[in-house]
């Protein structure tokens, strides 16, 4: 719950900045393009990208064995567990069976499988990639945006301390009164 919250401000406060290159790219590739689909697909939406990111992170991963398999240790989502964070990734199948255990035992068929659909989780996987994209490209914009004002404030600095050193000089030698005020301005105009 902390990492969708964390992930959320960071979505609020550094929105993905849109350009003519990644405008583009959407608009060649995407569902908003204006190349023609095949009838089969209709509703043509863009996917919630932020969504498949924000599931895909609160589904624990898990390691597990299958009763008809207990050799092959596998790597995957539970089916019960996956219910709760994305129910259209599961379908309970009312019956499956598999081959025996061991050769001329019967057939293992279990009742109400819970079966992953993969494709969808594939999917999902790509749009919190995307997602993350989105992301990191908006920090790497605010992060240059950031980087190029602390150089401008440190040659703003390095200005302020030359005038104020120029000024305590002019001030030591006491030649001119005009170069105070002149400081004194600049400094102003730093502002």
């Amino acid at each position: 719950m902390v990492r969708s919250n964390a992930l959320l401000v960071l979505l609020v406060l550094f929105p993905p900045i849109i350009t003519s290159q990644t405008t583009t790219k959407s608009n060649h590739h995407g569902s908003n393009s204006n190349t023609p689909h095949h009838p089969i697909y209709l509703d043509i939406k863009p996917a919630n990208t932020t969504h498949h990111l924000l599931s895909l992170q609160n589904v624990p991963l898990s390691t597990y064995q299958l009763s008809h398999s207990p050799h092959r240790r596998r790597v995957g989502f539970i089916g019960p567990e996956l219910t709760s964070h994305i129910p259209e990734a599961v379908e309970i199948v009312p019956s499956r069976t598999f081959p025996p255990l061991e050769k001329g035992s019967p057939p293992l068929t279990l009742h109400n499988v819970p079966v992953v659909d993969e494709r969808l989780l594939f999917m999902y996987g790509i749009g919190a990639t995307q997602e993350l994209s989105k992301i990191m490209d908006g920090l790497e914009t605010s992060l240059h945006r950031e980087t190029e004002r602390v150089i401008s404030l440190a040659e703003q600095l390095v200005l302020l301390e030359s005038l104020l050193e120029q000024g305590s000089d002019d001030d030591n030698n006491n030649d001119d009164e005009n170069t105070s005020g002149t400081t004194a301005a600049a400094i102003a105009t730093m502002r």
